[in-house]
């Protein structure tokens, strides 16, 4: 169910049910093609950022009885889709006129233009005069089942087979409501008995296709959709619904084919034309989409879902005020639409309107949820995971990190999509020990990349990549400031067609500045990316870095259902770091430099909508030199350390109802020698890993997961490490009520070697992170629970407590063994979004986090446990704001008491305290079109003295040492 594109093409010209009531007229057989309605849409889902809702239903033709005098006015407003129109010139008709037909072909017009209410409201009436007319029940079954009215529906769809036991179309009602009721078996059944009563029912065999595809049976659809296209090739709808079996297997050349022959059968035809600008959305064709698009409202200006997506393809390139009316005009005239809603809550984010913005988003999750027409509950975990990582985006904006982890967690549990894994590398780009998790997250969602947007961000706070460790007090400070929604990069349907260059700069103190810059786009049918980065800086101590990081991918679509990717990555690092700072005797500084190249072959194959097979081969050459002296002894000594190092990785991930499967193996070998002053010693590494995991979601508000591993560890070099481990791992999320949410996770996991300190293996379990860049070798075991609970509409709380327990692999003079290091952690944090009536249109949030932190750890490379204990406690309050003209400001007050005890090998005990205030503070400037954004900041503004930095709970951001001031520029053009 995750990873697929599924259109579904609503029946929607139905022929009325036989067998009428007296005193009203029975409706001709024959199937007739019309502009389709709202309630006849295309919709998609499971794509990327993409909300396709399914709206309503319409199981009749517009076709007004012929005798009829107020029948006239109304044919050609009804032919040419005015519906709304159609709906004024009913109003004239005399109240005399006004009998069971006219109520009947009312409530079919407002049913379509989203007046479900009022629809039924016409049909109670009808039966009133028409107790016993089948056509009169089975719209008043769909009305029902739009309305949620479940038993209601029921009823009066089985009165109308009963009325109608040999008509097609009463046993197409039926099976709407079942589907509505979640009984898609029971809806395909009674599918079934209307092909039975008329085999050569062309729309009876499209219903029968979307019913297949609901279900992800591919198979069975295309066999459906080609019956149909047999039964009537020259019917527009029978070819959009083989076209919608193409966009299903992602082919999307195939689906322009056939949307582009539906147009050509009926160039009047709206969804046709909508369905082609789907198809060339996901080409990349963004102008041309927009002329489908555009059309296709012209040709049906009432239907909101239409208007939706003109403005947020209008949205994409920067026109938001084309996109503010067309959004308008859409709630207005469906304010119940899911996907109008989301739009206009991306919409808001794009213009710095974060707290109205979350509003709107999770208004449209609420109307997606209860909408269960024709939607199993597959298909609504995948709009709902698509609607949390907008949630995600907005609570980041508001300043509110673990929010934005929540929601971007919650999304990705659900394996829904590459924007999932995306949006939550993004989220981990904020925390001071995420890179590993944002490496790992960054290269799974390229394998599902579209064509001309890759992942291409390297990390302004790494070292030389390798590794994957970054240098305190030289780094510019990430995630402080309010990062730009770039709705392009989460979205592969709404991919530009062009290029796309995005160009980061940074000054700070200390003689520190960087620079990034990303070029991506698509040339020939491939996918071509480069990106650079350099950091220079002189640091808060003298110790100078030099980091100079490129990046390259090319990307390739083999076929409809593989593709490929090459990455190369060259990192280059001269730095210096301290030795051994808390030992009087032997401390020290270490002249570093390193060369790591990193190169990357992946192969994803799409079998089909869920299941898919990823293969990954990484090398990685690495190459550190280091010089250091101990004053103390007046010794200096010169190592070398080359090494390369080689990675295979297969994944198979199956997605079935409600399970996600991950089931995967690595095999990490690395080969090198260690020279020191003569000195040499073989450094191999040899780590096999087997692992499965398994994700079940019984319903929407209960997610579990229960994964294995197996792991073979080989390590020679300074510390020999050899043993065979099994890793259970176990995890929860429940929402027991609405606004609730409990994630229990407990795991143990091995600090496995990786090219490049990235993985294919699932970084978290329930949304607690597996790694933190332990070192190679540390067995991990892990136990997080985390309490989110939204106190109002405004006001939200998280508890969390951990304990950690690390067996770190330490060399002492008997031998290698494994040392225990202890940490428990407990955060607690309210959030509130202010009001969003505040003067000058401003929005944002207060935060207020109490963080504590206790370590027991000994030191890595010998016996004597120099580091015993450390403890910290951290109250942060924090507030950011967004203004008009795209202007934020950031302001954050942290009070830190941190106590510390180090036993040195030749020295007396040391024990610190430090009780310290910090204070950040940061303005940004968005750019129109979402261009970019400039920031201009100062960290720990207050004080001037801090000598070292804190670390609180182990996903909280790192304090930076002394006063820090930074600029940032951010410009993206296409």
């Amino acid at each position: 169910m995750r990873h697929r594109l599924c259109l579904v093409l609503l029946s929607c010209c139905l022929p009325m049910l036989g067998k009428a009531a007296d005193g009203m007229a029975a409706p001709t057989m024959e199937i007739i093609e019309l502009d389709l309605k709202p309630g006849d849409d295309l919709v998609v889902t499971g794509i990327d950022s993409a909300n396709w809702v399914l709206s309503y239903p319409a199981v009749m033709p517009l076709l007004p009885p012929v005798g009829a005098a107020w029948a006239r006015d109304i044919r050609e407003s009804a032919a040419e889709g005015a519906l709304a129109e159609a709906v004024l010139f009913m109003e004239s008709a005399e109240n005399g006129a006004r009998d069971g037909e006219w109520h009947l072909f009312r409530a079919n017009l407002l049913l379509r233009i989203g007046r479900a209410d009022e629809a039924q409201a016409d049909l109670a009436e009808a039966l009133k005069q028409a107790p016993d007319h089948a056509g009169v029940h089975t719209l008043a079954a769909v009305v029902a089942s739009v309305l949620g009215q479940q038993d209601r529906a029921a009823d009066h769809a089985r009165t109308a087979t009963r009325l109608a036991p040999d008509s097609a179309p009463a046993w197409l009602a039926l099976s709407y409501t079942q589907q509505s009721a979640g009984d898609l078996p029971g809806a395909l059944a009674s599918t079934g008995r209307a092909l039975a009563a008329e085999p050569r029912n062309g729309i009876a065999r499209v219903r029968e296709a979307e019913l297949h595809l609901a279900q992800g049976h591919l198979p069975a659809a295309r066999a459906s959709a080609e019956q149909a296209v047999a039964l009537q090739p020259d019917s527009a709808i029978a070819q959009g619904n083989r076209a919608l079996v193409a966009l299903l297997q992602r082919d999307a050349h195939q689906a322009q084919a056939g949307f582009a022959e539906a147009v050509r059968l009926n160039p009047s035809d709206a969804n046709a034309r909508f369905g082609l600008g789907l198809a060339y959305l996901l080409l990349g064709k963004t102008e041309l989409a927009k002329a489908e698009l555009e059309t296709a409202v012209t040709r049906a200006p009432d239907n909101a879902l239409f208007l939706a997506y003109l403005g947020r393809v209008q949205m994409s390139q920067g026109e938001y005020g084309k996109a503010r009316e067309n959004l308008r005009a859409a709630a207005r005239k469906d304010p119940n639409n899911a996907a109008v809603r989301l739009f206009m809550g991306q919409l808001k984010l794009l213009e710095n309107r974060p707290a109205s913005a979350l509003d709107e988003i999770r208004l449209a999750g609420a109307l997606n949820a209860a909408r269960r027409v024709y939607r199993d509950s597959s298909l609504l975990d995948d709009d709902l995971a698509l609607n949390h990582i907008d949630q995600s985006r907005a609570y980041q904006a508001l300043g509110f990190h673990d929010l934005a982890l929540s929601q971007a967690s919650q999304a990705a549990e659900s394996g829904c999509c590459p924007a999932a894994l995306r949006n939550l590398a993004d989220q981990y780009a904020s925390r001071s020990r995420g890179l590993q998790a944002r490496r790992s997250l960054a290269l799974q969602s390229l394998f599902d990349a579209p064509l001309g947007q890759l992942p291409l961000e390297l990390d302004v706070a790494q070292g030389a990549g390798g590794g994957g460790a970054d240098v305190p007090n030289h780094a510019l400070p990430m995630g402080i400031e309010p990062r730009p929604a770039g709705l392009n990069e989460y979205s592969t349907l709404f991919a530009p067609d062009g290029w796309q260059v995005a160009v980061d700069g940074n000054l700070g103190g200390y003689d520190t500045w960087g620079e990034q810059v990303r070029l991506s786009g698509r040339a020939g049918g491939l996918g071509l990316g480069f990106a650079q980065q350099i950091q220079v800086s002189d640091g808060v101590d003298g110790k100078a870095l030099d980091n100079r990081n490129v990046q390259l991918l090319l990307q390739g679509r083999l076929s409809p259902v593989a593709s490929a990717f090459l990455e190369y990555r060259q990192a280059d690092s001269a730095r210096e770091e301290e030795y051994n700072p808390f030992d009087l005797l032997i401390n020290s500084y270490l002249d570093l430099d390193e060369l790591t190249r990193v190169a990357r072959l992946g192969l994803g194959i799409q079998i089909d909508p869920r299941n898919s097979l990823r293969l990954l081969y990484s090398r990685q050459w690495r190459d550190l030199d280091w010089t250091y002296t101990f004053p103390a002894f007046a010794f200096s000594s010169v190592a070398d350390f080359p090494t390369h190092s080689e990675m295979p990785e297969i994944q198979y991930r199956l997605n079935w109802q409600q399970f996600t499967l991950n089931v995967g193996a690595s095999r990490f070998k690395d080969s090198g020698t260690y020279t020191d002053g003569g000195f040499s010693t073989s450094s191999d590494i040899t780590a096999g890993l087997a692992y499965g995991y398994v994700t079940w979601h019984p319903t929407q508000e209960l997610a579990m997961t229960l994964g294995l591993g197996r792991v073979d560890y080989e390590q020679e070099f300074v510390i020999g490490i050899d043993y065979e481990r099994t890793l259970p791992k176990f995890g929860l999320h429940w929402s027991p009520f609405p606004g609730a949410h409990l994630r229990l996770a407990a795991l143990e996991a091995v600090a496995m070697p990786k090219t490049g300190g990235a993985t294919l293996e699932p970084v978290e379990i329930a949304g607690v992170q597996q790694w933190f860049g332990d070192e190679p070798g540390t067995v991990v075991r892990r136990a997080n629970l985390h309490w989110e609970q939204q106190l109002t509409g405004t006001l939200s709380l998280i508890l969390g407590l951990g304990n950690d327990r690390l067996s770190i692999p330490i060399n002492s003079g008997a031998g290698t063994q494994l040392d225990e290091q202890y940490e428990r952690w407990t955060r607690a944090g309210l959030y509130w979004r202010l009001p969003r009536d505040l003067p000058g249109s401003w929005e944002g949030g207060l935060r207020l986090v109490y963080d504590r932190l206790e370590q027991d750890r000994p030191n890595l490379y010998t016996d004597t446990n120099d580091l015993a204990w450390q403890r910290a406690r951290n109250w942060t309050l924090g507030a950011q704001l967004s203004g008009p003209r795209g202007l934020g400001v950031l302001a954050s007050l942290a009070r830190v008491d941190a106590e510390q005890l180090f036993i040195p090998t030749f020295s007396p005990n040391i024990r610190d305290s430090q009780q310290f205030w910090m204070t950040d503070l940061a303005i940004t400037k968005r750019l129109g079109g979402g261009q970019g954004q400039f920031s201009l900041g100062v960290r720990n503004a207050g004080n001037q003295s801090i000598g070292s930095y804190q670390e609180v709970d182990i996903q909280s951001p790192r304090f930076s040492p002394h006063r820090f001031t930074y600029a940032r520029l951010q410009w993206r053009f296409d």
